[in-house]
This record gives C-alpha cells, structure tokens and sequence, in this order.
C-alpha cells in the first residue's frame, strides 16, 4: 500500500511524493517548481484541488489554487495576493465554498470563494482581531504578542463554527460565516503568555497546542452554547528541562489513542495517552532521535507512521508508530525536500 502526500516548505518548489507503508518507504514523484514559499496546504473534500498559503517575511505573499490530474500531481491554476507578507494557515470552510486563510502577521482572517472551476475568486470579506498579550519581546522569536495574531483555522466538522486559534492575544476564538463573512461568536482566554498555535479536534474535545509556554491545553465544547471550556493544561517539555523551547503543531493519528506535538529547541516528539473523558491528557513520553528543529508532524492515514518536518536539516523523517504504546521509533528513513514546513495527505485512491 502507498499513501500520497505533499510537502509546503519555505522554498520554491511544492512536491508530491509517496509513502510506502509496507516497505516503510518515501519517494518524491512530482515537483512543481515557482511555487514560491508554499508553506501550508488543503486539499478539498473531492480530492480534485488543492489550495496553499505561501508565506514572506519580509515581502508579499498570498494564497493559490492547484487542478490535481490522475496521479494527483498540482499544477497551478491562480494566485492572488494576501495579508501582505502572506497567511501562516489555511483552510476550507462552509462546505468548502470559501478558503480561509490567517494572518499571522496582520491579524486578519480573510475569505476567498471557490469558483466552479476550483480557482480563487478574490477576497469577498475579512475581519481583523483585537487584542494583544504579555510577551511583547521575545528576542528567540520573530515577534511577540504586541497584537492579535491569526495563526491557525480549523472547520469543526458536524458544526457551523470554525476555530481560530490568536498567538498574539492567548485566546482560541470561534467563527461563523455569516452573509459570506466570518462573525466572531465566542472566545476562550487561555493563560496569559500561552501562544495558542496549531489545534486539532477529537469528539468533543479540541486540543490546543501553546507555542510561547509549551503546554498543551485539552478543552471540552459545548456544542448547544457553541463555546470552548478549558479542562486540563499540561507542559509538552520533559520534567526538568529548562533550556529554550518552542511547543510546535498537534495531531492525533487514527485509533486516537495518542496525541503528538512536537518540542522545537529541546528537539523531541512528545506524546500524550488520550484518557477519559474527565482527565483527556495522560503524562507525555518523549522520544528526540531524527528530530531537530522541527516545524510540524503529520500522521499518515493508516495511523502506521507519523512525518516530521525537520525543516533546518531540509528532511522528512519518518517515523513508525509501535501499536502498543503508541511511541514512535525512528526508522532511519528521511526525505530529502528543502525547508520542509507542512505535510498534506491525499487520503484516497488514486
């Protein structure tokens, strides 16, 4: 069995490659070259298109759209400019009629409608989130917290709200797309100087994985108030360390029985026991071979093996993921891609 995947990186090339999972594999099959900083992908639910948000900093970056042909090979179709120097996420929301993309950088979330041939249409609206935050300088970092910052959406599936995770003001925020414009209706505080950065949803709970303090905070939501409850935070790092660290993206393979982030500093995968429903995170393990300075992970659909992007070493690296305990074991296997930054599966047969 082979599973495509496509790589987002901080380079000008986005590559379709292939995950052996008997073999325990990868290959690069396609390179679309001029995709100039291509950093995060979404693919629509027909497998047809894909979308990308292609990051600057400094200069001018945007959102475009791909046709994928038979083999599920990109070529592009439109590009259009946004947020200034470009979105840091990307995401199909109501029912696939809008890419909405985030602002890391001006605190915006737009919304782009999707034409009938799965081109971009330019933005119909966008909103601009208020708020700031404790940690206004932080020299390891780019920036700090000196204002709102979009820095990941995600569609809650059966719902009409989309979450939205602010780095700069420590909230996770959640919209509805009302009259083909997004309306904030309700908002978690988290505690101050978290840097809520990537989510990822499990039944009814949503895990938000805090970039600035490196905790993961589990919260429950409450589907008829449609707002977010904060039931348990919990540190990414290994007890002791106090060295600098940067907890990076979520995910939660299929079976979900574990949940992965990723510690970018101290180098190493963290991973969580999902429990009951009144304690969802149990104590972290943490295995640090093949990681070094990652920037996101990604499981493959068989919940068999989990991608890391170690973007400073220009490799992805693969990992399995033993079934008993859920930890990953390094293979030795990397991909060779220039400043990888996100992984997209194709799920589906080709």
């Amino acid at each position: 069995m082979s599973a495509l995947f496509y790589v987002g990186a901080y380079s000008e090339a986005l590559v379709a490659a292939e995950l052996d999972t008997e073999r325990g594999e990868m290959r690069e099959v396609y390179r679309a070259d001029g995709a100039h900083r291509a950093t995060v992908l979404a693919l629509n639910q027909a497998r047809t298109h894909l979308y990308a948000g292609h990051e600057y900093f400094p200069g001018s970056g945007g959102v475009s759209a791909w046709k994928l042909d038979d083999a599920g090979c990109p070529r592009q179709l439109n590009y259009l400019p946004a947020h200034g120097e470009g979105p840091c996420h990307v995401a199909l929301v109501d029912g696939g009629q809008y890419l909405m993309s985030a602002g890391y950088y001006d605190g915006k979330l737009m919304l782009f409608p999707i034409a009938a041939d799965g081109a971009l249409a330019p933005a119909c609206s966008e909103v601009q989130l208020h708020g700031s935050g404790p940690v206004l300088h932080d020299p390891p970092r780019a920036m700090g917290q000196n204002q709102a910052r979009a820095h990941f959406v995600l569609p809650m599936a059966g719902t009409p709200y989309i979450l939205c995770a602010d780095y700069g003001s420590d909230k996770v925020r959640l919209f509805v797309i009302e009259n083909g414009a997004p309306k904030e209706h309700s908002a978690l505080l988290l505690p101050p100087g978290s840097g809520p950065q990537h989510l990822c949803m499990h039944g009814a709970h949503v895990y938000a994985v805090c970039e600035l303090n490196s905790t993961m905070a589990a919260l429950r939501f409450d589907m008829a108030a449609g707002v977010l409850e904060a039931m348990q935070i919990r540190s990414t790092l290994p007890e002791g360390y106090t060295g600098f660290s940067e907890a990076v993206d979520v995910c939660i393979p299929r079976g979900g029985r574990h949940l992965y982030t990723l510690n970018r500093g101290q180098d190493s995968i963290a991973v969580f026991p999902l429990l009951a429903s009144g304690a969802p995170l149990g104590a972290p393990s943490h295995v640090a071979e093949g990681v070094k300075l990652p920037r996101s992970l990604a499981a493959d659909p068989s919940g068999q093996f989990l991608l890391v992007c170690n973007e400073h070493a220009d490799e992805v690296a693969l990992y399995s993921l033993c079934p008993e305990d859920g930890l990953p074991v390094f293979t030795g296997v990397v991909l060779p891609a220039e400043k990888p930054a996100g992984i997209c599966f194709y799920e589906g047969d080709l």
